[in-house]
């Protein structure tokens, strides 16, 4: 308070009112003291009010964080606790069935190597075959609540005791590979034609008609070469009438056609359906060889497996449409080389020859 001309309120006490002020005031000025005695009736703090007011203001706001962040504490250590309690149930149902999981996917695929009566399919209940038994290695997909391997719409599969299970028209029940008509097709059976890709023997998708005798188209079907330059095909052995040969493939390939006497082509048929133009026959000369018509057909493709995308019975049907039934039909994924030999269509291996 500064030493300034004094004011006389009611109860005779004379004095300056306290005022609060942000100026700096002179260090000489006199100021006087309060003691411990009361404050006059008017005066309850020496706080001026908006500083009052922070103050409380303060002290409130520090008292709703601590609050908060106790909240998103808790919060957090329930969510924890819970997540751990969920983990801990479903790790202990899964316990049970891992080792028979794990057994299941460690071991070797089944396979029945004695031959398998297999019923031919419904499509052939109006054919002079209905009731011939199909005999066929049996060689069927494993697996564990569903059947991943087949599951486009068009196989129709289920999970059956362990085993995929094809309920879709023109599939095999059991094998989940393409049946179309007598066409029943099979992995590795005896063929009349090798695959190789860089020298290393692929596997293979094949089926025979059962009138092969009487059928003269032959099916050589791959998706690609893994972009060679040609893929090769020798063909070798004695034949009794001319061949049609028909090369299906997806990506663009050259067929290099090797022909050793006495088979002959009456027809090379190239089939394909996005590359039919960057498709084409190179014929080695042969001498006395009648040179067979080329021809070129628009197909959907596939090569006896289609869990991968390929669409076989569309294939199978397009080219017993148009050059009648097919005697035997030999698909890989890929090959840059194949080797066919029409004097292994009594059912020998071609790969022993």
């Amino acid at each position: 308070m500064k030493n300034s001309p004094m004011m006389i309120c009611a109860n005779g006490i004379e004095y300056e009112p306290l005022k609060y002020t942000d100026k700096k005031v002179d260090e000489n000025y006199d100021v006087y003291t309060i003691t411990a005695e009361p404050l006059p009736s008017n005066m309850r703090s020496l706080l001026p009010a908006s500083e009052k007011h922070m103050d409380t203001y303060v002290t409130m706001m520090t008292n709703k964080n601590r609050l908060k962040y106790v909240i998103l504490t808790l919060s957090f250590f329930a969510v924890s606790v819970i997540l751990l309690a969920v983990s801990v149930i479903v790790g202990f149902k899964q316990t049970s069935s891992d080792a028979s999981i794990l057994q299941r996917l460690t071991a070797k695929p089944k396979h029945n190597t004695n031959i398998t009566e297999i019923k031919i399919q419904q499509s052939l209940k109006h054919g002079e075959y209905k009731n011939q038994v199909y005999p066929a290695y049996v060689t069927r997909t494993p697996c564990i609540n569903e059947c991943w391997a087949y599951a486009a719409f068009r196989f129709r599969a289920v999970c059956d005791q362990g085993f995929c299970h094809c309920k879709g028209p023109n599939y095999d029940p059991l094998t989940c590979l393409p049946h179309v008509d007598d066409c029943n097709m099979m992995v590795n059976t005896p063929s009349v034609a090798v695959a190789k890709i860089k020298g290393k023997q692929q596997k293979l998708f094949t089926c025979k008609s059962a009138q092969l005798r009487h059928s003269k188209v032959h099916v050589l079907s791959i998706f690609g070469n893994h972009r060679a330059a040609s893929t090769k095909v020798n063909i070798s052995g004695s034949s009794s009438q001319p061949k049609v040969l028909v090369l299906v493939n997806y990506h663009p390939i050259t067929w290099d056609i090797r022909v050793s006497c006495p088979v002959e082509l009456e027809q090379i048929v190239m089939v394909s359906f996005n590359h039919l133009s960057k498709t084409r026959v190179l014929l080695a000369d042969s001498g006395s060889m009648t040179k067979p018509i080329i021809r070129r057909l628009f197909s959907l493709t596939g090569y006896g497996q289609d869990r991968f995308g390929g669409h076989t019975p569309e294939l199978l049907k397009n080219i017993v449409g148009q050059f009648g039934a097919i005697a035997t039909f030999t698909g890989a994924s890929h090959a840059d080389n194949w080797d066919v030999n029409f004097n292994n269509l009594n059912g020998s291996d071609p790969s022993s020859t």
